[in-house]
Order: C-alpha cells, then structure tokens, then sequence
C-alpha cells in the first residue's frame, strides 16, 4: 500500500460562469466529484472516467511512470494498471475564478 500526493486541475467547464455558491459548497463539489473518480478507477469504469478526465491529462504515479489520457484508461480497463481501493486521507481546494485545484494525500491499494 502507498500513499500517492495528487494535484488535478478542474476545467471551468465543470464550474459555473458566476459561483453564486459560498466557496465551501464548491469546494465540497470538487470533492465529491474526486470521490467519484477514485471509485470509477477502482470499479474500471472507463465510461465515468473518459468524460470528466481533460484530453491532455498527464497521469504522473508515486513510482515517477507517466501515461497520457489514452494509455491510463487503457491500462485501467485491461487491469494492467488495478487499482481496488483509494482512500482520500487529506483534500484543499483553492478556487482561482473559474478554476480549481485540488491537492491531497489518497492511500492506493493495488
């Protein structure tokens, strides 16, 4: 088991044009919406996974391998890549306008 630090940066797509929420009603969005990712990987639902990842993802693991947005779906639909079970130990948000970036520490079983 490992710890992996993340930082994932949320596209303003995925933010209203004016946040008309108090900051910690975005920020448990953005949360929930991780929540949501872990659970998609460690169930391989690429479907889930290929909608809210960015095109341009770089996928940098603790041990330094790096995949693009293709190769980290692939390699998480053939379970080349299994992850089976993610747990979100730390998360801050910080807004800047439309976007948001995430930074925590996640405990990876696989």
């Amino acid at each position: 088991m490992q710890k992996l630090y993340f930082t994932l940066f949320i596209l303003s797509f995925f933010l209203p044009g004016n946040i008309l929420y108090s900051q910690n009603k975005v920020q448990r969005t953005i949360t929930e919406l991780e929540q949501r990712r872990f659970m998609a990987m460690t169930r391989q639902d690429i479907l889930f996974l290929d909608k809210v990842l960015s095109d341009s993802l770089i996928y940098a693991h603790s041990n330094g391998y790096l995949e693009n947005k293709r190769q980290h779906l692939e390699n998480i639909r053939t379970g080349n890549i299994r992850y089976e079970a993610m747990e979100l130990e730390e998360s801050k948000t910080i807004l800047y306008k439309k976007t948001a970036v995430t930074e925590g520490i996640v405990k990876v079983t696989g």
